[in-house]
């Protein structure tokens, strides 16, 4: 499953963060077909871009990953956005990629209607 958006209880941002930090480092980058590998390459090279694009967005201070990375073509490192405007493209689209934006909440009201504004039918769990 690859979540897009991921909501957490601001009390609890910090330690999430951390964890969830901790495991997407540990993702094995490389050729899908090697049972060591547990994250593959982009589809194709306009799916790599559109994923740059979007980590761009969200991240404009981080430079671009280069298409050709030292562990094989097409792979993109796991990026993990935080406190993006939940108007913002990052939150709004899909985007495909092993990227996530960890946004927080208060209350079960505010967090229904965060998840729920938006037009796509975006995957929830």
């Amino acid at each position: 499953m690859a979540n897009s958006r991921i909501y957490v209880h601001s009390s609890i941002k910090s330690a999430f963060i951390e964890q969830f930090s901790k495991l997407a480092s540990s993702r094995s980058l490389g050729d899908p077909t090697n049972t060591e590998v547990n994250h593959g390459p982009q589809a194709d090279k306009t799916q790599y871009d559109t994923v740059q694009r979007y980590i761009q967005l969200g991240k404009p201070d981080v430079p671009a990953q280069t298409s050709e990375s030292a562990v094989g073509p097409l792979l993109v490192e796991p990026v993990i956005l935080t406190d993006q405007p939940e108007d913002s493209q990052v939150v709004k689209e899909e985007i495909f990629g092993p990227v996530v934006v960890i946004n927080t909440f208060e209350t079960e009201d505010e967090v229904i209607g965060k998840a729920n504004d938006t037009e796509f039918g975006l995957y929830a769990a």
